[in-house]
């Protein structure tokens, strides 16, 4: 074969994930990134690092390289592989059969190139044995699929091989958070299993701009709805089809981290009522910053049931702090049979809770949705978000991506969307949390902030003008 020199100089992320050797590693990103180009440069990485046959002298493997249909396949995957690692330099590429057959001085591996989108497909690998597997754009392989590949690395034998690397590599757009991807590399985290996420495309961070076209992020993607930009441009886990988050704002790599109580802070409670109860546990800090702990999720659960398992978490992982209860309003309504309302059921169970100070759909959310925001107006605190969630509040934060949203309305050729969010197993946490800043009054900081932002604009006004005092009934 002809010398062949490559340059190739990975961006921060990528270059971690060089590093690794988990035996399943997960690369997820927005549009651009240069994902899947980072995991063919990984692929023949490992090829030719592949120890050496002592009785052939040689490199020996076998690598599968898997996409979701054979147009796609061929179409993006191959070219793009084929366009790294030219036959003339690495070999020749039976399109008969799809391999790859690199040969060089002294490696020996065949790159087999499948497509594999149903959930038949997996009897296509039963009898496969293979050093390596790619998946490319893995959020449309079906987890049937995802789930035999671990067992299909058992080539070559152990008996001419005795210690060697093998291992499966991913990458994907993010896809939405009822998805495989999330609940194994976010949820369940099996042990050899790492995910290396990119940062957003128009990040101080961003990565492979020097390989795109000028303005790709900006211009480019101009007049996109934000659920399509959350997920293709920032590279985050979200819902892009007919639903918009109510709140776009939230950002899981920025907002979620592993927290603490604080002790001395009151420990506030929200609430969220119905057959479905919710609670979130929360601290509102003096500096404004809201720690959000856990969660707790109920199903088909009573008043009573539902504060025996409040008290329950409270002295199992709040014991000693000072406890504040604030729920939905709409909680002191009687009941039809009787007299009874939930907070009078819950105080028989021994929780002491009160309405949060108001119902309305606006106001909490625009008292959440100021905190998100916080990082954008520069008043970060400690060079932290206002707004920190602990990753055990798995619902809640899914709520918060998009599964709390606003379903859209089947309206030909507009893009509307019902006032209201879906009620939905998302909209429960999400509300209560609505009612525990509620409860921390965090509508006073809200009002302050409009006045203090309405006096600025009338000291601005230039001083001789005048104004008609109707003016705003037309």
């Amino acid at each position: 074969m002809n010398k062949h020199i490559i340059t190739y100089q990975p961006h921060l992320t990528i270059k971690k994930f060089h590093q690794d050797n988990s035996l399943v590693r997960g690369l997820m990103g927005p549009l651009g990134s240069g994902k899947s180009t980072g995991c063919c440069y990984e692929l023949m990485k490992r090829i030719l690092e592949h120890p050496i046959n002592p009785k052939t002298k040689q490199r020996e493997s076998l690598s599968v390289v898997i996409r979701n249909t054979y147009k796609e396949l061929k179409d993006t995957t191959l070219r793009s592989w084929l366009n790294l690692f030219p036959e003339n330099y690495f070999g020749v590429f039976h399109w008969s059969d799809m391999i790859h057959k690199i040969r060089t001085k002294d490696v020996v591996a065949d790159v087999l190139f499948r497509a594999l989108d149903k959930p038949g497909d997996e009897s296509k690998l039963l009898s496969l044995e293979a050093t390596f597997i790619f998946v490319n754009e893995a959020r449309e392989i079906n987890y049937n699929i995802i789930q035999m590949l671990p067992r299909r690395l058992r080539f070559p034998s152990r008996s001419i091989y005795p210690e060697y690397f093998k291992g499966i590599i991913m990458d994907t757009n993010p896809p939405d958070v009822d998805h495989w991807w999330y609940k194994i590399f976010e949820e369940t985290r099996p042990k050899g299993w790492q995910l290396f996420k990119q940062p957003s495309g128009i990040s101080k961070l961003a990565e492979n701009l020097a390989n795109l076209p000028k303005g790709y992020y900006k211009e480019q993607m101009d007049g996109a709805n934000p659920e399509w930009l959350r997920v293709y441009r920032d590279g985050q886990y979200g819902f892009v089809s007919d639903y918009k988050a109510v709140y776009p704002e939230y950002n899981d790599q920025l907002h979620c981290k592993k927290i603490k109580p604080i002790n001395g802070v009151v420990l506030i409670v929200g609430m969220d009522f119905g057959r479905t109860p919710a609670a979130v546990f929360t601290q509102k800090m003096k500096n404004g910053q809201w720690l959000v702990f856990d969660e707790l999720i109920t199903w088909d659960t009573g008043a009573l049931e539902f504060a025996k398992l409040l008290n329950d978490k409270i002295n199992k992982d709040f014991n000693g702090l000072e406890v504040e209860y604030y729920g939905d309003p709409a909680g002191n309504q009687k009941s039809q049979t009787d007299s009874q309302t939930v907070y009078t059921s819950l105080a028989a169970g021994g929780i002491i809770a009160q309405p949060a100070i108001s119902n309305s759909s606006l106001l909490r959310k625009e008292v959440l949705r100021n905190k998100l925001l916080s990082h954008k107006k520069q008043t970060d605190i400690k060079n932290e978000p206002a707004f920190l969630i602990d990753p055990k509040c798995k619902i809640l934060r899914k709520g918060l991506i998009g599964g709390y949203n606003y379903r859209r309305m089947r309206v030909a050729g507009d893009e509307r969307y019902y006032d209201k969010p879906e009620k939905n197993k998302y909209s429960h946490p999400v509300e209560a949390l609505e009612y525990a800043m509620l409860g921390g009054r965090e509508d006073v900081e809200l009002t302050t902030m409009a006045q203090n932002e309405r006096q600025r604009t009338e000291n601005n006004w230039p001083s001789k003008l005048t104004f008609d005092p109707y003016w705003h009934l037309f």
